[in-house]
C-alpha cells in the first residue's frame, strides 16, 4: 500500500508544481497525439477537466463508450475513470483541483459546474474503488460544503487542505 499511496502522490505533487514539467521529467506520461487531442466544440457539452499526468494505462467511460485517456484528453461531467494494475493518473479541474487517482482506481464525476467569474459551483465525485489524493480548488475555497467526495462508507468535504482516501471494492 505505501508504494500504491506514495504513486498517487508523487502524481498529484508533480500536477501541483508543474504540469508540463512532469510529462516530460521519468517518462511518467505520453504525450498525446495531436490529432486525437481535439478542442471542446460550443456545440458539445463544457469540459471539466483534463489529464495531465499519466503512468500507465486509463480509460473514460461516456455515455458507456470506453476510450483510452490520454494526456490531453478533456473528461465531462458524468464521465467515468478507471485506472488499471500500476497505473495513476492526474486531472486538473477547471476550478484548479486537483484530483489523482492511484492503482485500480475507479471514479465518477458525478456533478461539476464552476462559475469563472463568481469562482462559485459545485464538485461531486464518487470513489467506487482505488486510492484517490484531492487538492481542493476555487469551489471548495469559496463554499467548501459545495465539494464533495463520496465512497461507499463516507463523504469527504473540501475543508480540508488536501487528502487522500483509499476504497476496497469490486
Amino acid at each position: 500500500m505505501k508504494r500504491q499511496l506514495g504513486g498517487v502522490l508523487f502524481v498529484l505533487l508533480a500536477m501541483t508544481l508543474s504540469p508540463a514539467s512532469a510529462q516530460v521529467t521519468g517518462g511518467i506520461s505520453r504525450a498525446q497525439p495531436a490529432a486525437e487531442k481535439a478542442e471542446p466544440s460550443s456545440q458539445s457539452p463544457a469540459w471539466v477537466a483534463q489529464v495531465k499526468v499519466l503512468h500507465g494505462r486509463a480509460s473514460i467511460v461516456r455515455d458507456g463508450v470506453r476510450q483510452e485517456a490520454m494526456v490531453g484528453a478533456y473528461l465531462k461531467q458524468g464521465d467515468v475513470l478507471s485506472t488499471e494494475v500500476n497505473s495513476s493518473v492526474g486531472l486538473l479541474f477547471n476550478d484548479n483541483t486537483a484530483l489523482s487517482a492511484g492503482p485500480n482506481s475507479h471514479v465518477a464525476i458525478h456533478r461539476f459546474s464552476f462559475d469563472t467569474t463568481t469562482y462559485q459551483g459545485h464538485f461531486e465525485a464518487n470513489v467506487v474503488r482505488g486510492t484517490v489524493a484531492v487538492r481542493p480548488g476555487q469551489i471548495a475555497r469559496n463554499s467548501p460544503d459545495s465539494m464533495r467526495v463520496n465512497t461507499p462508507a463516507s463523504q469527504l468535504r473540501g475543508h480540508a487542505a488536501s487528502y487522500v482516501v483509499g476504497v476496497r471494492g469490486d
